[in-house]
C-alpha cells in the first residue's frame, strides 16, 4: 500500500464498489423496459433499442478521457463531484424527455458523467495498492459491483409494476445524489497537492504515447475491450433473449439476476485465489476456459437451430460468465500495473481504448441477432480466442522492456 487511508478497507471496497456500479446500476435496472420505452417514444426496431445501452458507453468512454486527467489536475474528489453533477442533469434528461433521440441525449450525458465515478475511484484504488494487492482489492469490488445487476432488473421490474418507468430515472438522481455525500464525507483525496500536473493537452498526448509504445499497457487494453465487448453483447442481447425470444416475462429478472450471481461468485473466488497463485495464471485458465466451454455451446445451439432448451443455455451462460468474473478485475490490473506517473490520465486511456474497442465488438454482436443465441455464444468463443492469443504474445514482449 502507498498511502494511508482513514476509512477501513471494508468500507473503502464498498464505497469504491457502489461508486463503479452507478453505471451498471442505470443500465441493469431499466432492462426490463427497454420495449416499455422504445414503444412509447415511437422506435418500431426491436434492434434500436440496444442504442439505449451503448449510448450510456460511449458517453463513458467519451468522459474518461475528461476526467481521468481532470483528476491528476483537480485531484480525485472534485472531479467525482462534477462527474456526478453530469449524470444528474442527463438522469434529468430522460425524465423530460419526449422522443427516442432525446432520450439518447440523456444517456449519453448519464455516461458521460458517470465516467468520473468509474475512472477516478480506479485511480484513487491505484494510489493506494499496487500489484497482487491491487488485483486482490479490484476482485472484492468487483464482487460487490456485479450484486448489483443481481437485484437491479428485478428493482426495474418492481417499479414498473406501479409505476411509470419515468420513476427509474428519478430513483438514479437519489441514488447519485446519495453516494455524492457518502463519497465527500468518508473518502479522503489520495492525490496530494504536491503529486498533481496541470491539465495539458502535451500531457495527455505523452502519456497516450507511452501507452502505446508499452506492450504490456496496450496489449491488456485491447485484451480488456475484446473481453467485455462479449459480454456486452450478451448484455445488449439479454432482454431480447430472455424475454422475448424465450418468452420469460417478468421472470427475465430473476433469470439475468442468476447469471450475474455467477460473475459476482467467481469474483470473489479470484480475490482469494490471485494473491496466492497470481494474475497471469487466473487469466490465462479462465481465458482458455471460456474458449473451450461457449465453443462447445455454440455446436449445441447450431443443433437447435439457434434456440436450444433454456436449460441448457443457462448452463453455458452461468459456466462462460463465471469465468468472466476471474477475468475484469485481473486485467484491468495487469493493464495498469506498469503505471507510474499520471496515473489518472493513464487509466483514463486505457479504458477508454478498452471500451471503444468494447462498444465496436458489441453492437456488431447485437446488431446480429436474428432470434438465435448463436451469435451471442460465438463472440464469447471467438474473442477469449483472441483475447488468449493476444495474452500469449503480449507477455512474450516483457523480456524486451
Amino acid at each position: 500500500m502507498k498511502n494511508k487511508k482513514n476509512v477501513g478497507r471494508i468500507e473503502f471496497i464498498l464505497l469504491i464498489a457502489f461508486m463503479t456500479s452507478l453505471l451498471a446500476f442505470s443500465i441493469d435496472t431499466i432492462l426490463p423496459a427497454l420495449a416499455i420505452i422504445s414503444e412509447e417514444l415511437g422506435e418500431t426496431n426491436p434492434n434500436n433499442r440496444q442504442l439505449i445501452i451503448t449510448s450510456i458507453f460511449v458517453g463513458m468512454a467519451l468522459g474518461q478521457m475528461l476526467f481521468g486527467p481532470l483528476s491528476d489536475s483537480l485531484g480525485r474528489k472534485l472531479s467525482v463531484y462534477w462527474g456526478m453533477l453530469i449524470f444528474i442533469i442527463g438522469s434529468i434528461f430522460c425524465i423530460v424527455a419526449t422522443d427516442f433521440w432525446w432520450l439518447l441525449f440523456g444517456r449519453f450525458m448519464q455516461g458521460f458523467g458517470a465516467s468520473a465515478g468509474r475512472i477516478v475511484t480506479m485511480a484513487i484504488v491505484r494510489d493506494l495498492y499496487s500489484g497482487r494487492k491491487m488485483a486482490s482489492t479490484m476482485s472484492f469490488v468487483m464482487a460487490v459491483f456485479i450484486l448489483v445487476p443481481v437485484v437491479a432488473p428485478a428493482f426495474g421490474q418492481l417499479i414498473l409494476a406501479f409505476l411509470d418507468w419515468r420513476m427509474l430515472f428519478v430513483v438514479f438522481v437519489i441514488f447519485s445524489a446519495i453516494l455524492t455525500l457518502w463519497f465527500g464525507v468518508r473518502q479522503p483525496e489520495t492525490l496530494a497537492i504536491e503529486n498533481r500536473v496541470s491539465f495539458s493537452i502535451i500531457q495527455i498526448s505523452k502519456t497516450l504515447l507511452s501507452i502505446i509504445k508499452n506492450p504490456i499497457v496496450l496489449g491488456y487494453s485491447i485484451i480488456s475491450g475484446m473481453i467485455f465487448g462479449a459480454f456486452l453483447g450478451y448484455l445488449l442481447l439479454s432482454q431480447q433473449i430472455l424475454q422475448e425470444q424465450y418468452d420469460l416475462g417478468w421472470q427475465f429478472a430473476i433469470y439475468f439476476g442468476g447469471f450475474a450471481l455467477a460473475i459476482s461468485i467467481s469474483a470473489a473466488v479470484n480475490g482469494s485465489l490471485v494473491e496466492r497463485l497470481g494474475m497471469h495464471l487466473l487469466t490465462k485458465i479462465a481465458l482458455i476456459s471460456c474458449f473451450i466451454i461457449s465453443s462447445v455451446f455454440v455446436i449445441i445451439s447450431l443443433y437447435y437451430l439457434g434456440h436450444p432448451p433454456l436449460w441448457l443455455l443457462s448452463i453455458a451462460l452461468v459456466t462462460v460468465l463465471f469465468f468472466m468474473g476471474l477475468l475484469f478485475g485481473n486485467i484491468n490490473a495487469l493493464a495498469m500495473e506498469p503505471l507510474e506517473k499520471s496515473i489518472g490520465i493513464g487509466v483514463a486511456l486505457i479504458s477508454s481504448l478498452s471500451l471503444i474497442i468494447s462498444v465496436i465488438i458489441g453492437t456488431i454482436i447485437g446488431a446480429s441477432y436474428d432470434n438465435s443465441v448463436t451469435s451471442m455464444l460465438v463472440g464469447f468463443a471467438l474473442f477469449s480466442l483472441l483475447a488468449w492469443i493476444l495474452m500469449y504474445f503480449t507477455e512474450a514482449q516483457r523480456v524486451n522492456l
